[in-house]
């Protein structure tokens, strides 16, 4: 049953495993200092969360950088949006289009775009590993097992906590024969080793990013969140559909990438002149929303969890291109803290993390991997786990079993 350690194809893999981990931490430093810090200093800060509290030149802003991600699309044709399930799922991203997606990303979510930073990243740590395996002339098996690990080296950065990606991996890729243990090795020694180079220059990780309040768990707690998990699958079904709806607008008008661009990055400017917390992938924005809670406002905090599913359809459908697990954590988020002002009784420690959960897990197939991000990213108790788990596997399964994922 251990055989596998005493093969040279497992250490080779393992290997350059370590190669691209070291490497993907570098890139991961790079890449978030570009489009998660550098942002932050054009853009600045609202003059408050409220409505209409955005900065007016914001609006010409995301219109100019819409009209720079409309020429590149023009010019870098090759560039796509990437599918992190796909790409995870055939162990395979094609290095050729990494360099346009890449820079077309950079520039997206530099223009304040809702989209997350995981998209570009892990297509450069899987776009590496298939680069590698073409240039040592790998089998197909081992060229897979570059590309995943290329993802978990990419990912241990990108989350700071080492086992979150491969978790993610083991979850969508689709095995071929050997025992689950030979295939992670790999994954945790890229993840780890990518934590290790990013961790000192960051200086924190995942763990408790957002503290919501502590509650003592009770029965009804469960009950509760089957209820959310409800309410997630609702809104992961109307994020599907205005994703749906927006596509098919936006091939209307395919034929003028600059000018469908250009108007998104108008729309986003707008959007996030009157809604400032629909600016960017939402991580750092949803850290107000979990701060400052029902202050906010029941009416502010609907129109959020709506402008940011408009916005997000906007971003995807107009070119830009990013991640979507961030910006549908922020909608569960948002949602969650919602729901919460609405009915004081259900305890935001509860609603937030189980809604952050529950949207993205009726919408991306890995429900075991946001249960275990959002134990990592909220200040949560052992036991409280479990409403979260309760919530995302609701969502999860009324999604699928309806066969709402396919409408």
């Amino acid at each position: 049953m251990t055989a596998f350690a005493r093969e040279r194809r497992f250490w080779t893999i393992t290997g350059w495993a370590a190669v691209l981990g070291l490497v993907m931490g570098v890139v991961g430093i790079l890449w978030l200092l570009l489009v998660e810090e550098l942002p932050q200093q054009v853009w600045g800060q609202p003059a408050d969360h409220d409505f209409g509290g955005g900065r007016w030149w914001w609006i010409p802003l995301a219109t100019a950088f819409g009209l720079l991600v409309g020429l590149l699309r023009r010019m870098l044709t090759a560039a796509r949006q990437p599918d992190l399930n796909t790409e995870i799922g055939e162990a395979h991203v094609d290095h050729k289009v990494v360099p346009a997606t890449v820079a077309v990303s950079a520039v997206s979510l530099m223009g304040g775009a809702s989209l997350g930073p995981e998209g570009g990243l892990g297509m450069m740590g899987g776009g590496l590993g298939d680069w590698i395996a073409k240039r040592t002339r790998a089998d197909a098996g081992t060229r897979k097992a570059h590309t995943l690990t290329g993802m978990a080296g990419a990912f241990g950065g990108l989350f700071t906590a080492p086992l979150l990606g491969p978790l993610m991996i083991a979850e969508i890729a689709r095995p071929e024969g050997g025992r689950p243990v030979e295939r992670l090795i790999p994954t945790v020694v890229a993840s780890t080793l990518g934590f290790a180079v990013l961790y000192p220059v960051i200086g924190h990780t995942f763990l408790d990013l957002y503290e919501v309040p502590a509650y003592d768990l009770e029965v009804w707690h469960m009950f509760a969140a089957v209820g959310i998990g409800a309410i997630g699958a609702v809104l992961a079904v109307v994020t599907g559909v205005t994703l749906k709806a927006g596509a098919r607008a936006a091939g209307r008008v395919s034929s003028h990438p600059v000018a469908l661009a250009t108007a998104g990055g108008l729309f986003i400017g707008l959007m996030a002149y009157a809604v400032p917390l629909t600016l960017f992938s939402g991580s750092g924005e949803l850290k107000v929303i979990v701060d400052q809670g029902p202050a906010l406002g029941v009416g502010l905090l609907i129109a959020v969890v709506l402008a940011k599913i408009l916005t997000f359809a906007v971003s995807v459908s107009t070119g830009f291109i990013g991640g979507t697990i961030f910006p549908m954590l922020f909608i569960g988020g948002a949602a969650g803290m919602a729901l919460h002002a609405i009915v004081p009784g259900i305890p935001a420690g509860l609603a937030v993390p189980a809604a952050m959960a529950a949207v993205p897990g009726a919408a991306v197939a890995i429900p075991f991997s946001l249960i275990a991000i959002i134990a990592f990213a909220v200040t949560v108790d052992a036991a409280n786990v479990a409403p979260i788990g309760i919530a995302v596997l609701t969502s999860y399964l009324l999604v699928v079993g309806t066969g709402l994922a396919k409408s």
